[in-house]
C-alpha cells in the first residue's frame, strides 16, 4: 500500500491527502494516515509543500467526520445494519462504549490515537445527540494532532516511511485494543 502511494502522491499531491483523508474519516477503507506520512516524506524531500498538505490532511478529515456525525444524525436504521456484520458489529460496540464513557474526550481521542473507531464514533455521536458544537470542537483539536502527528512522522522519518507506515497500524489498533479492554473493566464481575 505505501508503495502504491509512494507513486500516487506525487502526481496527485494534496488532492489525493485531502479525498483519502476524507474517506477514511468517514469509515471508508481509505489509506488516510499513511498519505499523511507518505505527504510528510515528500514535504522533507522538497516536492510538497507543509502548509497545503496540512490544510488538505486536516480538510478532509474534518469534512468524513462531518458526514459521519451528521449520518448518525439522520440513520438510526443505518447503524443496525452495520451491526450485522460480526467485525463491524464489534468496532461498533467499541465505539460505543468509549462514546458513552468518555464523551468529547473520547471524541478528541478517536481522532489520532484510537483512529480506527473514529468513524464509529463519529457516528454514534450524532446518534447519541451529541451537542454539533461540541462534537466539532473536539474533532478539530484532535485531527490536528492527528494529521501534525503523521505529516510530522513522515518528515522526520521520509527514511524509512515504509516502516512508520506499519508500524503506527499496528499501535493503533493496540490502543484500541487496551481502551476496549479497560472500559469493559467496570463490567466485569467485581468491576464497579
Amino acid at each position: 500500500m505505501t508503495e502504491a502511494l509512494l507513486d500516487l502522491v506525487p502526481v496527485y499531491g494534496t488532492t489525493l491527502v485531502f479525498w483519502s483523508t476524507l474517506l477514511g474519516c468517514f469509515g471508508v477503507p481509505a489509506p488516510a494516515t499513511v498519505s499523511l506520512l507518505v505527504a510528510g516524506a515528500f514535504v522533507s524531500f522538497g516536492e510538497m509543500h507543509l502548509l497545503p498538505v496540512f490544510l488538505a490532511g486536516l480538510a478532509g478529515g474534518l469534512i468524513g467526520d462531518q458526514l459521519g456525525f451528521w449520518l448518525g444524525v439522520r440513520g438510526n436504521e443505518w447503524a443496525d445494519r452495520i451491526a450485522l456484520r460480526p467485525k463491524m458489529a464489534h468496532r461498533l460496540e467499541r465505539a460505543k462504549a468509549i462514546s458513552a464513557r468518555w464523551g468529547g474526550f473520547g471524541v478528541f481521542m478517536t481522532r489520532w490515537a484510537l483512529s480506527p473507531i473514529g468513524p464509529f464514533v463519529n457516528i454514534l455521536s450524532g446518534m447519541a445527540g451529541m451537542n454539533w458544537t461540541r462534537f466539532t470542537l473536539y474533532t478539530i483539536a484532535g485531527k490536528i494532532v492527528w494529521v501534525g502527528l503523521f505529516v510530522g512522522l513522515g518528515l522526520v522519518f521520509s527514511h524509512s516511511i515504509e516502516e512508520i507506515a506499519e508500524t503506527s497500524g499496528v499501535l493503533a489498533w493496540a490502543l484500541v485494543t487496551a481502551v476496549a479492554v479497560l472500559s469493559l473493566i467496570p463490567f466485569a464481575p467485581g468491576g464497579r
